[in-house]
């Protein structure tokens, strides 16, 4: 058990990275990981479709109401509690891909920043600096030709900020590689952090892409068996307290990462079967 000021906040990226599992157990594919928690300590969810609210006294609510086939897998909250969220679904009779992304604000007022189409333009995305700019992830798991972190500015340019060809590389903006990013988050210096593959990177404002963190599919005697039988780890969502520190769930191995300022990894979170982190999250400070 961790004791003082600080169990408060292990408390919560320990916790409620591991919900996510719960509150999805029965969704048989395309789990969603999404969860926020504001300054008053409500916590966001995302059951796929619904979006909820848990308060602090333990009250359930729909946040949100779903939509049957819109799948909700990721969220993001700013320092205001507006919380965003995108929206993906197939539709049968056009063979169609439907997307969008929309804002919540505090009491509840859904406004769409991109309303439902299948031709969105690029660099829409959920993640947003205090400027305005979105930040999203252009990658193809199936071809593996490149990865891109892509910035949209608030009037509408959309540029690569960092990222080329699929690999792994540091390096100022186009000269860096990414693999598959599998979770994104800011950091107090406004920096982006990003799972990549069995990778933590970090992106500056600037634009150097930097790795903090590598091999995170370490295992010890310790852990629990893997999930899906596999060999390795699969990094999910991740986020930055304060003081710079970088929280991670390993899926793949039933655990949550915590990699220090100065480089150090340690385990700090390990789920028994049949459960396994998908995302960590923070308080709002």
């Amino acid at each position: 058990m961790l004791a003082g000021k600080g169990r408060k906040r292990y408390g919560l990226a320990i916790t409620f990275s591991a919900l996510a599992l719960c509150v999805t157990a029965e969704v048989a594919a395309h789990p969603a990981t999404g969860i926020v928690v504001d300054r008053q300590g409500q916590v966001f969810f995302s059951d796929l479709e619904t979006v909820w609210k848990l308060e602090p006294n333990g009250k359930l609510s729909v946040f949100r109401q779903g939509v049957s086939g819109r799948h909700v897998h990721e969220l993001a909250i700013d320092s205001q509690g507006n919380i965003f969220g995108a929206d993906v679904s197939y539709q049968p009779a056009t063979q169609k891909w439907i997307s969008d992304v929309w804002k919540m604000t505090p009491d509840g007022k859904l406004v769409y920043l991109l309303e439902p189409t299948a031709d969105p333009p690029p660099g829409f995305g959920i993640w947003r600096d205090q400027k305005g700019n979105m930040f999203s992830i252009d990658q193809n798991n199936h071809t593996k030709t490149q990865t891109l972190l892509l910035i949209r500015t608030a009037e509408g340019q959309v540029t690569t900020f960092a990222g080329s060809a699929y690999g792994h590389a540091d390096g100022r903006t186009t000269a860096a590689k990414f693999s598959s990013v599998g979770g994104m988050a800011f950091g107090p210096d406004g920096s982006l952090y990003l799972a990549d593959g069995t990778y933590v990177r970090k992106v500056t404002p600037d634009g150097l892409v930097s790795t903090i963190a590598a091999n995170l599919n370490f295992r010890t005697a310790d852990d629990k068996p893997t999930l899906f039988g596999g060999s390795a780890g699969i990094l999910a969502g991740l986020t930055v307290d304060s003081h710079g520190n970088v929280f991670v769930a390993d899926a793949g191995n039933r655990r949550l990462l915590k990699i220090e300022n100065d480089g150090k990894v340690s385990v700090v979170y390990r789920a028994d079967p049949p459960y396994f982190p998908q995302w960590s999250v923070r308080h709002l400070e």
